[in-house]
């Protein structure tokens, strides 16, 4: 960025940084999901989603930088170096990707809003796992605060944390 740039653009802040619903449902606080490894914060501040319907949006924009094999996690890095994980359900990578579909791969450029994957809640439910759609702030630390909204029941794309 050149001299005049910074002048012009000092003072300007591309914070808060809005993260948007992943899926329409009931909103899980991070203190209420059934994996300790989310619920306790470990890999970073998050919440869940149980969906009414089976299709995952892109909570930001950014790029894919991973999508795994099984199809029911993926990595997603945003503005300001925000990385946030879409983990859909609970031991849901023994499924080995049935009853899930992505629209996207690793490198695809992303809107907020985007479809990315679409999973069949059927499939997940007689296997015997939840399908709640968990979404983490893997890098939270780096920011001065990750705050989780109150929400009750969301909508795609409806604000569900801001990051300062």
């Amino acid at each position: 960025m050149n001299f005049f740039e910074k002048l012009k653009n000092r003072g300007k802040s591309s914070f808060p940084i809005a993260v948007g619903a992943s899926a329409t449902g009931k909103m899980v606080k991070m203190e209420q999901l059934s994996d300790p490894v989310f619920s306790s914060g470990a890999i970073g501040p998050c919440c869940g989603i149980d969906p009414q319907e089976g299709k995952i949006y892109a909570p930001i924009d950014g790029e894919v930088v991973t999508l795994m094999d099984s199809l029911h996690a993926l990595g997603i890095k945003g503005a300001q170096g925000v990385e946030i994980l879409i983990h859909v359900g609970i031991d849901t990578v023994n499924l080995n990707g049935k009853g899930f579909r992505a629209h996207v791969k690793a490198k695809d450029k992303i809107k907020k809003g985007q479809l990315l994957l679409e999973i069949d809640q059927a499939v997940i439910k007689e296997a015997g796992y939840l399908d709640t759609v968990i979404t983490v702030v893997t890098n939270g630390s780096e920011f001065s605060s990750v705050e989780v909204m109150d929400q009750s029941d969301v909508q795609v794309g409806m604000d569900i944390m801001q990051i300062h």
